[in-house]
């Protein structure tokens, strides 16, 4: 449902975010949640995750990307910036 409301607004996005790397369903979720500028513990309660896990999978898809440590935040302007 979500992606669906994301494809009008920003259209080429899901292709160019999944066309990055391997990303598994809930990296994904994520990722269309940061579109959403959803903040990381409303996330954190619509995935059932902790915050602390919400904020290891962006600094992880970060490093997965650009092949270097990144913050959670850096993934989210870059994701923000797609």
């Amino acid at each position: 449902e979500v992606e669906q409301q994301i494809r009008p607004v920003w259209p080429g996005f899901t292709n160019r975010l999944l066309g990055l790397c391997h990303m598994s369903e809930l990296e994904y979720r994520v990722c269309l949640l940061i579109k959403l500028r959803v903040s990381p513990s409303e996330m954190a309660v619509t995935l059932s995750k902790d915050t602390s896990s919400i904020s290891s999978i962006r600094s992880r898809l970060y490093q997965k990307v650009f092949q270097r440590k990144g913050s959670s935040k850096e993934w989210d302007s870059f994701v923000l910036s797609l």
